[in-house]
């Protein structure tokens, strides 16, 4: 749903799954986009907080996201983001760690 060139989402998953087969219990996000930044048509610019609890329930690990999707062609985007994950869940001497990904879509 878009309000304007606003995109808001939110979102949340739980699972009682057998921890050998899921490795998270409940997942929230939430975040924005926005449409038309720097005034392309087709783009968005995005900010996302996501918190998933680990499956024996012992730690939450937080991420958040910054990205933009750059529409390229009709049929191609590629989605450069930065995600900074706190408290990393299977990783318990490390505080925060840094992502940097890029994610490529092409509609056939």
């Amino acid at each position: 749903y878009t309000i304007d060139d606003i995109i808001p989402f939110l979102r949340y998953a739980w699972s009682d799954a057998d921890p050998d087969t899921v490795s998270a219990r409940q997942n929230v996000n939430a975040g924005i986009g926005i449409t038309r930044p720097f005034g392309r048509a087709d783009d968005v610019f995005g900010f996302g907080l996501g918190s998933g609890e680990e499956d024996v329930g012992s730690s939450w690990q937080t991420v958040t996201e910054v990205f933009y999707r750059l529409q390229l062609t009709q049929y191609v985007q590629i989605t450069p983001s930065v995600q900074g994950i706190f408290n990393p869940v299977n990783n318990p001497d490390t505080d925060a760690i840094a992502v940097f990904g890029i994610r490529g879509r092409f509609n056939l």
